[in-house]
């Protein structure tokens, strides 16, 4: 006879839990230290768990979304703990990819995992080695294992998107290698595109990241120049810009910053600048309006929206005749710096009336020839005998000097007639 023995062997139920959280986010897969999120790392309670109350430790660690940009590489860890009285293995781990993530095949941390493009889920391959996690004993830490993805943030994904990334056990076995069954949990059952955070199972869990917004700003500066381009800062001047009344501080207006986001990159902001009061001493730009016009683009890296230059535009017309086809002076130019759009407005000096000329002095010699001094009549002299006045022939080669000559010959005449005078009035006295 032979006899055949069958034995039914009834395994307990094992209970794994599993955590999943950013360890780190690079721009280049680096991961230095100083980029870990270190408080997103799992603390565990086990007062429940170990006065009975709870078949599940109380796991806490920050479910925030992190911030991250696009092309951002991000370090994740999957942790397999073992809450249960019994040794048992993860033997396979899923994680399911959603859009936006990107799976790096040339990680060294991914060499454990196969992707299926189609599903879009990871699972643990042959490269995986499922560590034996020992049963737990009460006032014990729980034994754990790790396992660590890398993904990259598309370059495709909207801005102020929320990305979801769950993991889950999809298989577990006793430590012989026979399946297991878990007490508080199912492998394998979650949906995706149905899965709700913090309604899942102990053996599921999920990060999230937000794709951060990108931005940026300008701000406009509306500058008062004379002809020469010099700036008037001395002397105040009165606009109007989109119908909100401004003035110059030290020649410059300048606007609050603008704002760039998705909402209004592909929009063009117009300014509209009319001078109210000119400087003082200076030409108003009369019935002449300013039109700016900002447009604004991604930048080359794609981590910023900046002022396209390119398109910037500013022009004038005359308010007064808008079919005036003149030439006008071009009162306004624009610059671009750092961010900074500059107007600069020109203003003309109003020119004075000319003085008019004071007639040439005439112009003295170095050395001048000493002039003549009036001289005083002399006293009547009672006339005795007329004298005959001599001519004095001028030749030519007198005529230069002529008049030295005759002021000698007068100036000798009035000494005598003073010397006869002298004399007659001694005489007279004499007689008396």
């Amino acid at each position: 006879k032979t006899k055949i023995v069958v034995k039914v062997v009834n395994y307990p139920k094992v209970d794994l839990s599993l955590r999943k959280y950013i360890t780190a986010v690079s721009k280049d897969m680096s991961f230095e230290e100083e980029e870990y999120y270190k408080d997103r790392e799992p603390k565990v309670d086990l007062e429940k768990l170990d006065n009975g109350e709870s078949t599940t430790a109380k796991y806490e660690h920050d479910k925030v979304p992190v911030i991250v940009e696009k092309g951002d590489y991000i370090l994740y860890t999957i942790r397999v703990y073992n809450e249960g009285k019994i040794n048992a293995i993860a033997s396979e781990v899923t994680d399911y990819l959603p859009e936006g993530l990107e799976f790096v095949q040339d990680a060294k941390e991914n060499n454990i995992w196969n992707f299926d493009k189609e599903t879009r889920k990871l699972t643990t391959n042959e490269k995986y080695e499922a560590k034996l996690l020992d049963a737990h004993e009460e006032g014990k830490e729980l034994s754990y294992q790790d396992l660590q993805v890398v993904c990259k943030v598309s370059e495709e994904i909207e801005e102020d998107t929320n990305i979801l990334n769950i993991a889950e056990i999809t298989e577990i076995k006793h430590e012989d290698g026979e399946p297991a069954e878990d007490r508080d949990s199912t492998p394998n059952n979650v949906e995706p595109d149905k899965y709700k955070p913090n309604d899942g199972e102990d053996d599921d869990d999920y990060e999230t990241v937000l794709i951060k917004s990108i931005k940026g700003e300008y701000n406009i500066k509306v500058v008062k120049v004379d002809e020469n381009g010099k700036t008037i800062s001395d002397l105040v001047t009165k606009f109007k810009i989109n119908d909100e009344e401004k003035e110059t501080k030290d020649g410059i207006i300048e606007m609050p910053k603008v704002e760039i986001n998705k909402n209004n990159v592909d929009k063009k902001d117009e300014y509209i600048i009319k001078e109210e009061e000119a400087p003082e001493g200076y030409k108003k730009n009369e019935n002449i309006t300013i039109t700016l016009e900002v447009s604004k683009k991604l930048s080359e890296d794609g981590k910023s929206y900046v002022i396209d230059e390119t398109n910037l535009v500013v022009s004038q017309k005359e308010t007064k005749d808008e079919d005036n086809k003149k030439e006008q002076n071009k009162i306004a130019s624009v610059t671009v710096k750092d961010g900074t759009v500059e107007v600069k407005v020109v203003n003309e000096k109003i020119k004075q009336p000319d003085e008019p000329k004071k007639p040439d002095e005439p112009k003295q010699p170095d050395n001048p020839a000493p002039q003549p001094q009036p001289q005083q009549p002399a006293p009547e002299t009672p006339k005795t005998q007329d004298t005959p006045k001599k001519e004095i022939p001028r030749t030519p080669a007198t005529g230069d000097i002529l008049p030295i000559v005759v002021l000698s010959i007068i100036s000798l005449v009035l000494v005598l007639n003073i010397v006869q005078i002298v004399i007659s009035k001694k005489k007279k006295k004499k007689l008396q």
